[in-house]
């Protein structure tokens, strides 16, 4: 019988989870320092899709639903992509510091997601991590997806950014929009 070469590259998932278990990689900072989890406890729990978009959310400040929306169309490589603007905001441009096995799809017809997860399984992946953000007007701490976003808008604020600049990194049509995500995070 013939054998058929494969139009996929291979995936090396002991690479992978190798990378995963470093605490001298950029991975291992951002998800330690906002969920003072490791990245491979999250992985075991969760899954890749899971952790890397929880990464993506507090590396880049993205939207949940800008990352469950992305396709095979917005592939640039296997460790990149580009992010297509909710809300009427700016196209981005993200990367992972690993191979993600769904970058690594040969087509680009835009029919296939890139994560396989629902919205409600990030809630309930965010809220189980115990990821939350400051309450609105009293109450308890509260477990939500805008989290990560919300936390890294702030970071560029402490860095003393001007207004314009957080708005084109975060993909903000306007400066109103920021300004909502920092009277939260304070």
């Amino acid at each position: 019988m013939e054998e058929i070469e494969s139009k996929i590259p291979e995936f090396n998932l002991k690479t992978l989870v190798e990378y995963i278990k470093r605490k001298d990689t950029i991975l291992y900072e951002v998800i330690y320092k906002n969920t003072y989890k490791e990245p491979i406890n999250i992985y075991y729990l969760h899954g890749l899709d899971i952790l890397s978009i929880i990464y993506l959310q507090l590396r880049y400040g993205t939207r949940i639903c800008e990352l469950l929306r992305s396709t095979c169309a917005d592939i640039c490589d296997s460790h990149s992509l580009v992010m297509r603007g909710a809300k009427s905001s700016r196209h981005r441009f993200i990367e992972l510091p690993y191979e993600h096995p769904a970058l690594l799809q040969p087509c680009r017809c835009g029919r296939h997601n890139i994560f396989s997860v629902s919205y409600k399984q990030v809630w309930l992946s965010y809220y189980k991590l115990e990821i939350t953000s400051p309450p609105r007007r009293g109450g308890i701490n509260r477990a939500v997806t805008h989290t990560g976003r919300i936390r890294f808008i702030r970071s560029l604020k402490e860095l003393s950014l001007p207004p314009e600049a957080i708005r084109d990194i975060v993909g903000h049509k306007s400066i109103k929009s920021q300004i909502y995500y920092i009277r939260r995070s304070n």
